[in-house]
């Protein structure tokens, strides 16, 4: 049994979650679902790969923002699929999500005409309908379904094996309430995750080609997630330059990846982000309505500074990025 299928207890347990992790009712549940999802689609999906922003407080534990987008893909030999063998791993994957969905009793949403989901695609979108107990209030901008982004153009890398866990879960723990743990078998569970040092730089390149396009809205979150990540010691350093330089070849092949290209100066233009503060407004609203434990914009925009200072950033992006050396202090 589920522990959702026991109305009284999923509801008591909500509310406690909440009320310990200063979160709204709505956020534990929708959590408890994505958690849900992830676990039965790692059982059956071989090779997946859970990465970005949420795998940062499911797996790390780093952030403290209610983060709801999954962002899977899969891992495979060699570095990019080409059209044959694309086709074949997304219409796979495309059948065990919808069987899952199902399974579930969860609801696919997408309108067919307008965010169609096709096995051609390296990325594909699927929004979720889950059985919610509980409404957000009117001004909070949370999705009211669960949203799955997968990204099949790449390999990931690095990966490692990590627990994914959940509030629920991480409350009962806490309180040391382990029989709801093993009775509703809420464990922590192992998948494989892209890692936070991967995650950092992306982030950080991320920001730099929103700036590009000047594309603010509810992207603050990522200065947030950087200074997080950059503030909880988990980076590797001396694995940053050689990784860098394997992030820019691969997000060269992707689309609207100015940072990436060569020429590009990546500290000069995040110099000006901080500057300019560019992201100040969204973080002061959208961002800001996610944490949970508040963390001021001039906080998180100091360790970006850090960051910028360090040289964690290639001063220029060469044409030839495998002689990329980042200075680090």
């Amino acid at each position: 049994m589920n522990l959702h299928e026991n109305k009284k207890v999923f509801g008591e347990v909500i509310e406690a979650a909440a009320d310990e992790f200063n979160l709204q009712s709505f956020q534990v549940e929708k959590d408890y679902y994505v958690s849900l999802l992830l676990k039965n689609l790692q059982e059956v999906v071989p090779n997946l790969v859970f990465k970005g922003g949420t795998s940062l407080s499911k797996c790390y534990d780093v952030i403290h923002r209610f983060s709801e987008d999954i962002d899977l893909t899969i891992n495979f030999e060699g570095d990019k699929l080409t059209s044959g063998p694309l086709r074949r791993h997304q219409k796979s994957l495309i059948q065990l999500i919808t069987e899952t969905i199902e399974k579930l009793d969860f609801t696919l949403l997408n309108d067919e005409q307008d965010e169609p989901i096709r096995s051609k695609r390296h990325f594909n979108k699927y929004r979720i309908g889950y059985n919610r107990t509980y409404q957000e209030e009117a001004d909070f901008q949370m999705l009211d379904h669960i949203l799955i982004e997968t990204s099949l153009g790449f390999k990931p890398f690095p990966c490692e094996i990590k627990l994914v866990s959940n509030y629920i879960t991480k409350f009962l723990e806490k309180e040391n309430i382990t029989y709801l743990i093993d009775e509703y078998n809420m464990h922590p569970f192992s998948m494989s995750i892209q890692s936070i040092d991967r995650t950092f730089l992306d982030k950080l390149f991320a920001v730099c080609d929103y700036h590009h396009d000047k594309d603010y809205i509810r992207k603050s979150r990522h200065i947030y997630d950087i200074h997080m990540i950059y503030q909880s010691g988990l980076i590797d350093s001396t694995n940053l330059a050689s990784l860098t330089s394997q992030i820019i070849e691969t997000r060269r092949m992707g689309k609207k990846t100015y940072s990436c290209e060569a020429g590009y100066r990546p500290r000069e233009v995040m110099q000006e982000i901080i500057d300019d503060e560019v992201f100040i407004e969204d973080y002061e609203t959208n961002t800001k309505e996610f944490l949970s434990k508040y963390v001021a914009y001039e906080t998180s925009i100091n360790s970006l500074q850090e960051i910028v200072t360090r040289g964690w950033l290639p001063e220029e992006i060469p044409e030839d990025v495998t002689s990329l050396v980042t200075n680090l202090i």
